[in-house]
């Protein structure tokens, strides 16, 4: 695998990495706060910055996945996985609602129907 092929995953990392306020001595990095953050910052909606933040979170392992992965046939399934355990884990932070996780199952469920379908067939 070529070599640029690592950097635009590992640029993303970076960049969110860096981003995150690191928590000091004397106090602690809450990160049920970090929307609040981010809205403050920008005026944007706690919810908005919520979906925000919890894309970009969720995009990222996705991205290096797929990158390493290639032209794999069947990366998707691992990608679903990882959606959905990240989706799990910014409801229980509470950066999202649960309703958002119901939305996006149904969709995947009406897009990937026949595709699953004949994965497990087989």
């Amino acid at each position: 695998m070529k070599r640029s092929t690592f950097q635009t995953p590992l640029f993303f990392l970076l960049t969110v990495l860096s981003s995150i306020p690191f928590a000091h001595a004397s106090s602690d990095l809450d990160l049920t706060t970090i929307p609040q953050m981010l809205a403050d910052k920008t005026g944007l909606p706690v919810f908005a910055t919520g979906l925000i933040v919890s894309a970009v979170c969720i995009f990222i392992p996705v991205l290096i996945l797929g990158m390493l992965a290639g032209k794999a046939k069947n990366t998707w399934i691992g990608e679903l996985f990882i959606t959905f355990f990240l989706s799990g884990a910014f409801i229980v932070i509470g950066w999202i609602p649960v309703w958002i996780l119901a939305v996006v199952c149904i969709i995947v469920a009406f897009a990937f129907a026949e595709k699953l379908a004949r994965v497990i067939v087989r």
